[in-house]
């Protein structure tokens, strides 16, 4: 909702017929768009594409958030468990991150991945969970390096435990709310208003500069103290060119002169939770 009262057009995905029903109730059609997507589904990703060239021609921020969970030890879940976990949240978020990364690169955007804090240091009984998040932790990594020379920003949140769709039952138990309050700095779950960026937040807007104007990429923020360090270094906030060593294409340079659409001018592609 944050982007749209920032004046962005987006697209809302999710394989969640009901759950996008109540999301759109009440925007405006011309600036939200609704998709009914698996991001699992490679066909469905692809169609997903060609539904975004249509409405807008393109995007400037791509948010992977899509997540599911699998509660338990590696004896406990099953084969298939892991398959369901790893095809949504890993194999997803690479596939969106690749479909659209062409647009991204075109446009000098931005992918935001929500990873988690158990993708990070683990946690117990969510085995698999953690690994796909900790899958995705390293691809912002690689993704950063790999890619940030074209001008495309790629970074991580890592949120605690967070009351959303897929906490709703877990956050019932008092005792694991406590547990995991005891470890939190704030002392408090976490709700999903604290993912939202600040308005001159890197992930909200279009920089004036290049990359080497020093703005982060391949950073994670985790959302448990809200301390910033750069994924790959201990350095607080580093741009991912200065720990390779490599400096960024002078091309960029006249890409960002386009008078943008809206109050922050962002077409935003949003993967919300499942």
């Amino acid at each position: 909702m944050r982007f749209l009262q920032e004046g962005a057009s987006v697209i809302l995905v999710d394989r969640d017929a009901k759950a996008l029903d109540a999301v759109m109730t009440g925007l405006d059609p011309k600036r939200a768009i609704p998709s009914l997507t698996d991001i699992s589904i490679p066909a469905q990703v692809r169609t997903l594409l060609g539904l975004t060239r249509r409405h807008f021609g393109t995007r400037d921020v791509l948010v992977n958030n899509a997540g599911v969970t699998a509660m338990g030890t590696v004896l406990d879940c099953d084969p298939q468990s892991w398959n369901i976990v790893c095809a949504t949240i890993l194999n997803g978020t690479i596939d969106v991150s690749r479909t659209f990364l062409s647009m991204l690169i075109n446009s000098v955007g931005n992918i935001v991945n929500v990873a988690s804090v158990s993708g990070m240091r683990g946690d117990w009984n969510t085995a698999y969970y953690d690994v796909a998040k900790g899958g995705v932790v390293n691809l912002t990594r690689v993704m950063a390096m790999d890619h940030g020379r074209t001008g495309v920003r790629i970074n991580a949140i890592c949120p605690s435990v967070t009351r959303t769709g897929m906490t709703k039952d877990a956050v019932k138990d008092g005792a694991f709310v406590k547990r995991v309050e005891d470890r939190i700095p704030l002392g408090r779950l976490g709700e999903p208003e604290d993912m939202v960026a600040r308005r001159d937040d890197s992930m909200t807007r279009r920089m004036p500069e290049p990359p080497r104007s020093g703005k982060p990429t391949g950073l994670r923020k985790t959302r448990k103290s809200g301390r910033k360090r750069a994924l790959g270094t201990d350095d607080p906030v580093t741009p991912m060119h200065k720990i390779s060593g490599k400096s960024p294409s002078p091309r960029h340079e006249c890409r960002h002169v386009t008078p943008l659409r809206g109050a922050s001018g962002q077409r935003l592609l949003q993967i919300p939770h499942n």
